[in-house]
C-alpha cells in the first residue's frame, strides 16, 4: 500500500468557491429583479415601477399643457376673426365715402390704429380687391410688409369667399405672418364680389409663440417646447432648436416629419414616445386645431426624454452602489460560511484518500457537530457495505461468467436465422424488380394520357376564346342599346329646332313676311342641325366596325368620339366631364375595340354615380405618355369601390348592381379587350374620394 498523500485540489475547484459564487450570483439576481421591479414595475400587477410612473405622469402633464394651449390658440383665433368681422360691418366702411372723403379715411385708419396697438397685431388694412391698394391702413412702426400675391387676392375677393386665411413668411424669412381677410360689402353687388377687403396682419412668433410659452410655472422643464405646424407639417413658429445637422428652422419652409406630427395634422390627439425635429427621443402630447374646414393646424407640446429620466438614472447608480456594497458583504460572510462547513469535509476527503490505497479498515472519526457525526456515521455504514459488496462481487462474476456462455451459443443461433432472413429478402427483392417492371408500363399509359389531356386542353381553351367573343359580341349589343339611347337624347334638341324651323317658314310664308334672308337663314339652321346628326350617326357606325389590323390612333380623337356617342345621357344626369391630355399622344392597336372598353368603363362610373347619388357628380379623363406606354385614366367622385370586392370587379358576371341594372361582364370585357386583344394593361384603385381606371397600351 502506498502511503504517499494526493495533492489537495486548487482552491478555484473547492466548495468554498463554488458557495461563494452560488450566494453572489442569487444575490446579484435578487437585487437585479428588485432594481427592475421598483424601475420599470411589476407585469400583470397594478405596480408600474417608476419609469413607467414617471413617464406616465409627464404624459399627463404634457396633455394638460397642450389641452390649456389648444384652446388659448382657438380663442385668440377666434378673437382677431371677430375683430375682422367687426371691421367689415361698419357701416362707413360700405360706402363710397371712405373712398372720397380723406376725414373719412383718418377717422377709420385712427380707429384701426387702435386695434391694433391693442392687440399688437403688424397691421390692419382695408384695401382694394383688383390691386390691393390700401384704402386705411394701420401699422406698426417697424413693419416690414408681407404682401399678398394677386393669385390670393383674387382668392380672398372671389364670390362666396366671405372669409380667407393666409400664411406668408416675413420677408426675411424669420417668422410667419397670419392673414385674415374679410370681404366687405359683397351684399351689395349683383355678382356677390366684393367691394373692398378687410386685411388683420399679425406675426405668430410675436403674439402666439409667447402666449403659448407664458405661465407654464417650469411644467416643461429645460428643454421642454410648444410648437405649431400647418397641414403640411411645415413650421409655423420658430423651435428653440436647429434641425440634426446644425440647418436653422425656417417658418413655412422648414417640413417637421416626425410620427406625432404626421398624427396631429390628421385630426390625431394623444402622446407618446418618439424622435422630435432634431431626431432626439422626446415625450410628446399632439393636438389638431381645425380652424376652418379648409385650414388646419397641429400643436406639439414636447420634452426630452433624457431630462424626463434624469431622476430615475440617479436612483439607478445609487441603487447599484448599494448593491457592490451588499455584494462585498455577501461574499466576506460566504466565506467565512462555508470555511466552517468545508473543515469537516477536509477530514473527511483525508479517509476516502486512505481507503482508495487499500486501507479498507480506516474509518471516519464520530466527532464535532451533530450533522458531520451523522454524516460520519454514514460514511463508516458504507464502508462496511463496500466490504460485503466485495465478496459479493467475487460470486458474481462466477455467475456472469456461467451467462456469458449460454449467451455465446445464444448468438450463433441467431446467426444462423439471420441467414435465412438474408435469403428470403433475396427473394422479395426478386419480386420488387417484377413490381418496378409493371410500374414503368403504368407510366408510360400515363404518359399517353397526359398527352390527350394537352389536347383536350386546348379544346377547352377554344372554348372559352369562343365564349368570350360570344361576351364580347353581347356587350356590344348591350353598349349598340345605351348608345341608341344616348343619341335618342342627342338628338331630340336639334329635332326640336327643327320643327321650330319648318313652324317659323310656315308662319311667314302664311303671313307672306317670308323674305329670301329669312328663308336661307332658316335653311342654313336646318342644314347645321343635320350634319350635326349626320356626325352622330358616323361616329356611331365607325364604333360599331371592326378593327382587322392594329393601326395607329390618336387618343384623344378616340376619346372624344366615345364620349359624343354618350355625352347627351351623361349630361342629362347632370356628370361633368372633363378631358385633359396633349392632343398629340397616339397608341397602337384596335381604335374601335379601346373605344368599346373606354365606354364601358364610362357607364360603370355614370351607374355608380347615379346609384350613390353623389351631389355634384365629375368624371376626369386624363390622356399622357409615361415612359414609352400611353396612359388613360379615368377618374370618378363616387366614394371609391370598397377593398374587400376590388380584387373582384374584373371577373365575368361579378355585379354588386343586381340582376336588373347590370350584367358583371362589362369591366371584364374591357380588360379582355385591351389585354388579350391588344396586349395593354387595365387596373382600378381608389383616390381622392372615388375609383380611377387605368388603361395602359
Amino acid at each position: 500500500m502506498s502511503t504517499d498523500q494526493e495533492p489537495r485540489p486548487p482552491w478555484r475547484h473547492s466548495i468554498r468557491l463554488q458557495m461563494v459564487v452560488a450566494f453572489s450570483l442569487v444575490f446579484c439576481l435578487v437585487l437585479a429583479a428588485i432594481q427592475l421591479a421598483l424601475l420599470y414595475g411589476i407585469p400583470f400587477t397594478g405596480f408600474k415601477g417608476s419609469v413607467r410612473s414617471t413617464i406616465s405622469h409627464e404624459f399627463e402633464m404634457l396633455g394638460s399643457v397642450a389641452d390649456s394651449r389648444k384652446q388659448l390658440i382657438q380663442n385668440w383665433l377666434k378673437g382677431r376673426r371677430n375683430n375682422a368681422r367687426v371691421v367689415a360691418e361698419i357701416p362707413t366702411v360700405k360706402t363710397d365715402e371712405l373712398r372720397r372723403d380723406p376725414m373719412v379715411r383718418q377717422q377709420v385708419s385712427h380707429w384701426l390704429e387702435q386695434l391694433r396697438a391693442t392687440y399688437q397685431l403688424e397691421s390692419v388694412r382695408i384695401i382694394v380687391p383688383q390691386t390691393g391698394r390700401p384704402v386705411a391702413a394701420a401699422q406698426a412702426p417697424d413693419y416690414t410688409g408681407s404682401e399678398l400675391s394677386q393669385a390670393q387676392l383674387n382668392l380672398a375677393a372671389a364670390p362666396g369667399m366671405d372669409e380667407s386665411l393666409h400664411l406668408i413668411p416675413t420677408p426675411d424669412q424669420s417668422s410667419a405672418r397670419l392673414h385674415i381677410i374679410r370681404q366687405v360689402g359683397q351684399e351689395l353687388t349683383d355678382d356677390g364680389s366684393p367691394l373692398l377687403l378687410v386685411e388683420i396682419e399679425c406675426d405668430l412668433d410675436i403674439l402666439l409663440k409667447p402666449e403659448l410659452a407664458e405661465h407654464d410655472h417650469g411644467m416643461l422643464g429645460k428643454s421642454g417646447e410648444i410648437l405649431l405646424v400647418d397641414a403640411a407639417g411645415q413650421f409655423l413658429t420658430t423651435p428653440r432648436y436647429d434641425l440634426s445637422a446644425g440647418t436653422p428652422v425656417l417658418p413655412l419652409q422648414t417640413v417637421n416629419r416626425s410620427k406625432h406630427v404626421k398624427l396631429a395634422v390628421t385630426g390625431g390627439e394623444g402622446a407618446l414616445t418618439t424622435a422630435d425635429y432634431r431626431g432626439v427621443p422626446v415625450l410628446a402630447a399632439y393636438r389638431h386645431i381645425q380652424i376652418t374646414p379648409e385650414v388646419a393646424w397641429g400643436l406639439l407640446v414636447e420634452k426630452d426624454r433624457s431630462e424626463v429620466l434624469a431622476p430615475i438614472k440617479y436612483q439607478r447608480r445609487t441603487y447599484l452602489l448599494l448593491g457592490m456594497a451588499g455584494l462585498l458583504v455577501t461574499i466576506l460572510l460566504t466565506i467565512l460560511i462555508a470555511h466552517r462547513i468545508s473543515r469537516p469535509l477536509r477530514s473527511m476527503v483525508t479517509v476516502s484518500r486512505s481507503i482508495s490505497n487499500g486501507e479498507l479498515g480506516a474509518r471516519a472519526a464520530l466527532a464535532g457537530q451533530a450533522e458531520v457525526v451523522e454524516l460520519a456515521g454514514s460514511f463508516n455504514l458504507m464502508l462496511d457495505q463496500l466490504q460485503q459488496w466485495h465478496n459479493e462481487l467475487d460470486q458474481r462474476v462466477q455467475e456472469r461468467t456461467a451467462q456469458l456462455s449460454s449467451a455465446i451459443q445464444e448468438l450463433q443461433r441467431e446467426v444462423t436465422e439471420r441467414t435465412r432472413a438474408e435469403e428470403l429478402l433475396h427473394e422479395k427483392t426478386i419480386q420488387l424488380e417484377e413490381e418496378i417492371g409493371e410500374r414503368q408500363k403504368a407510366q408510360e399509359a400515363l404518359e399517353q394520357l397526359n398527352t390527350t389531356l394537352e389536347e383536350r386542353i386546348r379544346q377547352a381553351i377554344a372554348e372559352l376564346r369562343t365564349k368570350d367573343d360570344l361576351l364580347i359580341h353581347q356587350n356590344r349589343l348591350a353598349a349598340m342599346g345605351e348608345l341608341l339611347t344616348s343619341i335618342a337624347h342627342q338628338w331630340r334638341q336639334p329635332l326640336n329646332n327643327i320643327a321650330i324651323c319648318i313652324q317659323t317658314l310656315q308662319f311667314l310664308h302664311q303671313h307672306q313676311e317670308l323674305t329670301e334672308e329669312e328663308l336661307n337663314q332658316q335653311i342654313e339652321t336646318v342644314m347645321d342641325l343635320l350634319t350635326y346628326m349626320s356626325h352622330t350617326i358616323d361616329d356611331f357606325r365607325k364604333f360599331f366596325r371592326e378593327d382587322r389590323e392594329a393601326q395607329e390612333f390618336v387618343l384623344r380623337e378616340v376619346v372624344e368620339r366615345s364620349l359624343n356617342l354618350i355625352r347627351a345621357a351623361l349630361a342629362s344626369s347632370d356628370i361633368q366631364v372633363t378631358v385633359e391630355g396633349d392632343e398629340s399622344v397616339r397608341a397602337v392597336g384596335h381604335p374601335n375595340e379601346y373605344s368599346h372598353a373606354l365606354m364601358n368603363i364610362l357607364h360603370n362610373a355614370r351607374d355608380i354615380l347615379l346609384e350613390r347619388k353623389v351631389s355634384n357628380p365629375r368624371i376626369r379623363i386624363a390622356i399622357k405618355s409615361e415612359e414609352g406606354h400611353t396612359v388613360v385614366t379615368v377618374q370618378d367622385n363616387g366614394g371609391g369601390i370598397p377593398d374587400a370586392i376590388l380584387p373582384q370587379i374584373f371577373d365575368p358576371y361579378f355585379t354588386t348592381k343586381g340582376p336588373a341594372v347590370g350584367t358583371g361582364i362589362g369591366l371584364y370585357m374591357a380588360r379582355t379587350l385591351i389585354e388579350r386583344n391588344m396586349g395593354g394593361r387595365l387596373t382600378a384603385r381608389n383616390v381622392n374620394g372615388g375609383a380611377e381606371f387605368r388603361v395602359e397600351l
